[in-house]
C-alpha cells in the first residue's frame, strides 16, 4: 500500500541585499526570546524555505542517479576536500579535556588565514568585500 507524501507549501523568499554583508561568526541566540526572534526573521524563513526546496528537488531520486555538477558546486566540493585535508592533518591532542580540543584551535587558524585563497574559486564571492564587522 502506497502512501502519499504531503509536502507543505515552502515559504515565499525574502529578497537578499546585494552584495551582501559577511561579518565574523558570533552568538546571538542566547535565550528563548532570542530564538522567538529569530524564527521570526527573513533569515529563518529563507532558511526553511531552502531546506524544503532542497527536500522537493530530492523526492523521487536516488543518491545513484546522474546529475548535473555546475562550477559552483564542483568549487564548493575543492573546498571541503582541502578542508578535510587539514582536518585529516591537524588530528586531535591525547589528554582528557571536558570541553573540545586544542588541536582545532590550529584548524581554525589554519582555515581562517587561508579563507581568501579557499574561497577565491567560488564565482559568486570573487568581488564581495569580506568584513569582520
Amino acid at each position: 500500500m502506497a502512501t502519499d507524501i504531503v509536502v507543505p507549501a515552502m515559504p515565499a523568499l525574502f529578497p537578499l541585499p546585494l552584495p551582501p554583508h559577511f561579518r565574523r561568526a558570533s552568538k546571538h541566540i542566547t535565550s528563548e526570546t532570542d530564538l522567538n526572534h529569530f524564527l521570526a526573521s527573513p533569515s529563518a524563513h529563507s532558511f526553511i524555505a531552502f531546506l524544503m526546496a532542497l527536500g522537493q528537488a530530492a523526492t523521487g531520486k536516488k543518491i545513484s542517479d546522474p546529475c548535473h555538477e555546475g562550477s559552483c558546486v564542483t568549487a564548493l566540493r575543492m573546498m571541503l576536500a582541502t578542508l578535510t585535508t587539514w582536518v585529516d592533518e591537524t588530528p586531535p591532542l591525547q589528554q582528557s579535556l571536558r570541553y573540545g580540543n586544542p588541536a582545532y584551535r590550529d584548524w581554525a587558524a589554519k582555515v581562517v588565514a587561508n579563507a581568501e585563497v579557499c574561497s577565491r574559486p567560488l564565482p559568486e564571492l570573487q568581488n564581495v568585500p569580506l568584513t569582520t564587522s
